[in-house]
């Protein structure tokens, strides 16, 4: 209970003094309370002014001392509660995050709940978060569905400025993963052996590197995305610190072993506010509100994530329904067109029938032929030729509406080549049926 306490206070102390701006210009003496926007001029940066208008200044003009002065007394709440991996939400949350920091509010909340998703969207996240910086981003990792934040969305979480962590939730596990047409598969199983270390290398770099722009271990973070790292907490002349089992020296003493190699490295809430992979370890997200002294703001929530999703899932229902008439069309003419080829192989087999005026109306090649077998054989053939054709440019159809609604949205853009080939097999059977000769000799 006291270790949870210290936490609470954690979270006090670590936001007590920087949740707004006020400016005093170091030649001048100007001073002026407001916030910063990402709307740049030149080198010039757009400071709006409470009471004022806003103007473009130069920050490296000021001395910037962050408090509750100047800013709006709300909070603008994200979440990510799924699995990354539509280009759609990623567009959405990094168009509607630069929106709410412009806003000036106290900070911006992201929760996070997922099981991870695709590496490079993930790194949009990340990217969108870290150029964030007129106004705090703070991490709730509060694991309703997936129980905390996992693989990619762990680095997601660590871009954050703080992190705080509900308790019983995790944080870890985040090896690359890449989308595929047969859905998520680890980067070795997509990639050469070659490819795959080099990606895997480059991303190990740059979950560390993420985690070491906010003063957070990068060792412990490797460990997260590498199984074969291992990690070790060591003290020194009263000092701890995170060392590979290879790098220690004699009179570094070992206190816990926190990753061994053959797993990846996954922490509790409680592990990660001691190991400084969080800040904090929280009851609820009230709690956050408290220790950032913004108990009493308004809470602003995003729906852009949600909205992209939800249009996305109907333009994807929409397409699956089109796909699945595509498909039965496609099973109905393959049908079809072998009726037809064995059709007309028993006509062939019968030689020519002529029309001769002076004697009979019909002959044939063919001894013992009947000519109205022959005239019903025509005739079906017709009509398969007939039904085969309508289908053709029933596809044609089909794949005309779906074209143009996959490559309207990213997330169902890689059905454009396989519905283009699609186009264009269902454009030459419709031209070869529709001129086919109608007549044999």
């Amino acid at each position: 209970m006291v270790k949870y306490a210290a936490f609470i206070l954690a979270v006090v102390l670590c936001f007590s003094n920087c949740l707004a701006d006020t400016f005093t210009n170091r030649l001048t003496g100007e001073t002026f309370n407001g916030y910063a926007t990402l709307n740049k001029k030149g080198n010039k940066t757009q400071v709006r002014i409470e009471g004022k208008t806003p103007r473009y200044i130069y920050l490296n003009e000021y001395k910037i001392q962050r408090n509750h002065l100047g800013r709006k007394n709300k909070v603008f709440i994200f979440s990510i509660n799924d699995s990354i991996d539509l280009f759609c939400e990623t567009e959405a949350f990094e168009e509607a995050i630069v929106l709410a920091a412009n806003q000036g509010p106290l900070f911006i909340l992201i929760k996070i709940d997922t099981p991870g998703g695709r590496v490079d969207l993930a790194q949009r996240l990340c990217t969108a978060i870290t150029r964030i910086d007129n106004c705090d981003t703070v991490a709730y990792v509060n694991g309703d569905k997936f129980g905390g934040a996992f693989s990619a969305g762990a680095i997601v979480a660590l871009a954050c400025d703080k992190v705080y962590m509900r308790k019983g939730t995790a944080i870890g596990a985040a090896a690359a993963y890449m989308r595929t047409t047969a859905g998520s598969k680890a980067v070795e199983k997509v990639y050469s052996k070659d490819i795959s270390e080099k990606f895997n290398s480059a991303w190990l770099g740059y979950c560390a590197a993420v985690a070491e722009r906010n003063n957070r271990p990068g060792l412990l973070v490797k460990a997260m995305v590498n199984a074969n790292i291992a990690v070790v907490e060591v003290v020194k002349n009263n000092k701890r610190f995170f060392i590979t089992p290879s790098g220690r020296k004699s009179k570094q003493t070992v206190i816990r072993n926190w990753s061994k190699k053959g797993s990846l490295l996954t922490l509790t809430a409680a592990e990660a506010a001691q190991t400084g992979i969080a800040d904090g370890m929280v009851a609820s997200q009230a709690d956050i509100f408290v220790g950032l002294g913004a108990a009493g703001a308004g809470q602003v929530r995003d729906s852009s994530i949600s909205r992209a999703r939800k249009k996305f899932e109907k333009a994807r229902q929409k397409l699956d329904k089109i796909l699945s008439s595509i498909s039965y069309l496609e099973n109905q003419a393959a049908a079809v067109a072998k009726t037809l080829e064995a059709a007309e192989e028993q006509i062939t087999s019968f030689g020519g029938v002529v029309y001769d005026r002076g004697y009979s109306p019909y002959w044939t090649l063919h001894p013992g032929i009947d000519i109205d077998q022959w005239e019903r054989m025509l005739a079906d053939r017709d009509a398969l030729l007939d039904e085969l054709t309508d289908i053709s440019a029933a596809l044609i159809r089909g794949y005309k509406k779906a074209l143009p609604l996959a490559g309207k949205h990213p997330d169902l853009a890689y059905h454009t080549a396989s519905l283009r080939k699609g186009l264009e097999s269902a454009e030459a059977t419709y031209r070869e049926t529709r001129f086919r000769p109608r007549y044999f000799y």
